[in-house]
């Protein structure tokens, strides 16, 4: 195998113990018996996408779930109302790792719902802009999770419900969108949007291109019941025309971290870059100057997505590290072995092979004969499998969702622990043959990169994570395609 330069690659990997079912594990392997107390921790507040169960994996932390208060939109609920690509704020305590944790509080709200008015699909096919109450929305296909729709059924009239991560110019990458019905109707289907109070007169303020009448709302989430111009709100109603007939408004909670020494930590796109000292996560003004960034030659501007930690002093996130993240980790591949009792299966890749655990809560969904419901016990030997997920150490992932499908080419994206041009990319520990010539390599805009060094170059300053293509027709362990990942 031919050498040439390492660049090298500094990722932190969550090495977690995992155990299929509700509950979560401690670190002896054991389940924690119902009942024990809550480990110790330290307080932490974190926001993120749900990347996994078992029981949730948010923002790289596994945090246990079985005692913790769950709101999903203002409405109590359980862990089984959790979903996978839902944003959440979850607050407890973790482990002196930040590894593992306990969740006290789980709220989920979405970021706007109500019905898709234009759909443009960019050139590759793959990703679609939506506009929905006058919010873009990106689906981007393979990594945004649908319920009741699929990315290629994704059509306007339909009222769906979005979850995702603000970036530049307000664009929600939505990592969930759920279908909520087939048709809108005006002053029948129910919204949600967000926004600014604009100008307020009487019973009545504007919103973007909208008047919101909240003469019988409930305002119980509006300090005082009084609705000002400037103020942040969440509005729930009925649209008819431009107006919003509102059943509640309420101000959008600016507080994350209450407590005197917690961390909080975000997963999300940079916003608002004005320098390394001062830009946005999530909403969340963020302070890095003094961070460690994994990694070391990571550049912040606007829409790289990373995860931010730090304490937050005058609302402000003083980050002590910021790490470059990529999109879920996913392996297109076929089964080698099941163990559907343990829920694992064996992915059997060229250079090696991966091994998944699956839980309970695991979205399945069968896509070559339509089992419902589709269980691990319906997986064969040789069935090839699209996986998304967390990993859970080298060559071990947790998986948030497993398709069935079609024999199609061999994927495997997630972080990257060493890139040598002319020779090898290793992925989740797979050691993939990289060739000038041979081997496509693309930026993370999408667009050609002339070799292997600009591609590890431009690796080591924007990210650890890569999409790495091995072609059905061939399989050889050689890279057909390699793309760099948000």
């Amino acid at each position: 195998m031919p050498t040439g330069t390492r660049t090298p690659i500094v990722i932190a990997i969550s090495f977690l113990v995992f155990l299929s079912g509700c509950g979560g594990g401690s670190g002896d392997d054991k389940a924690v018996p119902d009942g024990a107390p809550p480990p110790q921790g330290n307080p932490v507040t974190v926001v993120g996408p749900i990347t996994a169960f078992g029981s949730i994996f948010v923002a790289g932390i596994e945090f246990e779930t079985r005692s913790a208060r769950v709101e999903v939109d203002d409405r109590l609920g359980t862990p089984g109302d959790l979903r996978l690509g839902m944003v959440v704020v979850v607050q407890g305590t973790v482990d002196a790792e930040g590894r593992r944790g306990e969740a006290q509080e789980i709220r989920f709200d979405d970021e706007v719902q109500g019905p898709i008015e234009r759909i443009s699909t960019n050139p590759s096919g793959n990703r679609k802009t939506l506009a929905v109450l006058g919010r873009q929305v990106a689906a981007t296909r393979g990594e945004t999770v649908f319920e009741k729709v699929t990315f290629d059924t994704l059509a306007t009239g339909q009222v769906i419900e979005v979850s995702g991560i603000v970036g530049p110019g307000g664009v929600i990458e939505a990592t969930r969108i759920e279908r909520k019905s087939a048709r809108f109707d005006p002053g029948v289907s129910e919204i949600e949007i967000k926004g600014i109070v604009g100008s307020v007169q009487g019973t009545t303020f504007t919103l973007d291109r909208f008047v919101v009448d909240f003469s019988a709302a409930d305002l119980s989430g509006i300090p005082g019941g009084e609705v000002a111009s400037g103020m942040g709100v969440e509005v729930k109603g009925r649209l008819s025309g431009t107006t919003i007939q509102a059943s509640r408004v309420q101000q959008e909670d600016q507080v994350l971290v209450n407590a005197p020494g917690e961390k909080l930590r975000i997963e999300g796109l940079v916003t608002d870059f004005v320098s390394p000292s001062d830009f946005r996560v999530q909403g969340q003004r963020v302070d890095a100057s003094a961070a460690t960034l994994l990694p070391p030659g990571l550049v912040l501007r606007d829409g790289i997505r990373i995860e931010v930690e730090g304490p937050v002093v005058g609302g402000v996130l003083r980050a002590v590290k910021v790490e470059a993240q990529g999109a879920a980790t996913r392996i297109h591949a076929r089964t080698l072995s099941v163990d559907a009792a343990a829920g694992s299966v064996v992915m059997d890749l060229v250079p090696g092979t991966v091994t998944v655990s699956i839980s309970p809560q695991t979205s399945m969904r069968d896509d070559l004969s339509g089992r419902a419901p589709f269980t691990p016990a319906d997986i064969g030997s040789g069935d090839f499998l699209e996986i998304r997920g967390s990993v859970l150490g080298e060559r071990r992932v947790v998986a948030g969702e497993v398709r069935r499908d079609e024999i199609d080419d061999d994927i495997v994206q997630g972080p990257v622990t060493d890139c040598v041009p002319g020779d090898r990319i290793v992925v989740l520990g797979l050691p993939y043959t990289i060739q000038d010539g041979v081997t496509r390599f693309e930026d993370l805009a999408g667009d050609p990169l002339p070799d292997s060094a600009a591609f590890c170059q431009a690796l080591a300053a924007s990210g650890t994570f890569a999409k790495i293509k091995d072609d059905e027709r061939r399989r050889d362990g050689i890279a057909d395609e390699v793309e760099l990942e948000n």
